[in-house]
C-alpha cells in the first residue's frame, strides 16, 4: 500500500446546535422560573445564580470548542460554538439590566396565569360603594416584596397629595401604607414593589 492510497477521513464540518439551544434556553428558563417562583428567596439566592453559572460554564466550554474548531478549519462549527460566548458576553455587559428584563417578563407571565384568580377574588369582595382595592403579595425578601394591586380607582399612580382620603384609608392597612412603586398591567391591575 502506498502513501497515495491512504486517505485521512475528516469528520463532516457540520453546524453544532447545542450552543444555540443553551444561548436561548437559559434566558427562557429564567423567565419560566420567575413566572413559577417569582421573588421566592431560594430562587433568587440559589436558582438564578445556578442557572447563570451553568450558562457561563457552557459558554467557556463552547469557547474552547470554537478554538479547537478553528484549528481544524471547521469554520461553520466554530461560528456555531462562538455564538454562545458572544450572547453571554453581551448580557454580561449589563448584568442587572439583563436580570431585570427577564424577571419582568416572568412577572408578566405569572400575572397573566394568575389573572383569572385575581379577578375572581376582586369580584367576591364586599361592595362598600367605594372603588375596590386589593393587594396580592407574592412575597420576597424580609426587607422588600412585590405583588399585584387591583385599584379600581387607579389612584395608585397619582402623587400622594392627589390621592383621595378614601383611597388612603383603604390602602392604610395594606402593604401600600409603607410606600411602593407601581407599574400598570392593564385593567386596573398594577405590579407593585413594597419596601416592607
Amino acid at each position: 500500500m502506498t502513501t497515495g492510497d491512504t486517505a485521512i477521513v475528516q469528520p463532516p464540518d457540520r453546524i453544532i446546535r447545542w450552543p444555540l439551544v443553551v444561548a436561548m434556553g437559559i434566558p427562557v428558563a429564567l423567565i419560566l422560573c420567575d413566572a413559577v417562583f417569582g421573588p421566592d428567596v431560594l430562587y433568587v439566592v440559589i436558582g438564578q445564580p445556578v442557572l447563570l453559572l451553568l450558562w457561563c460554564g457552557a459558554a467557556i466550554g463552547a469557547l474552547v470548542a470554537g478554538v479547537i474548531s478553528i484549528r481544524q478549519q471547521a469554520w461553520p462549527r466554530a461560528i456555531a460554538y462562538f455564538l454562545l460566548p458572544a450572547v453571554v458576553l453581551i448580557h454580561a455587559l449589563a448584568p442587572w439590566g439583563f436580570i431585570r428584563f427577564y424577571d419582568a417578563l416572568g412577572d408578566r407571565m405569572h400575572f397573566q396565569i394568575m389573572r383569572p384568580h385575581y379577578l375572581a377574588v376582586v369580584k367576591s369582595l364586599a361592595d362598600t360603594k367605594q372603588p375596590k382595592l386589593a393587594v396580592f403579595n407574592w412575597g420576597g425578601m424580609s426587607f422588600a416584596s412585590q405583588g399585584i394591586v387591583y385599584d379600581e380607582s387607579d389612584e395608585i399612580t397619582r402623587p400622594r397629595q392627589k390621592q383621595s382620603p378614601g383611597w388612603k384609608a383603604r390602602a392604610h392597612n395594606t402593604e401600600l401604607s409603607c410606600g411602593y412603586g407601581a407599574t400598570p398591567m392593564g385593567g386596573h391591575f398594577y405590579l407593585a414593589q413594597f419596601p416592607c
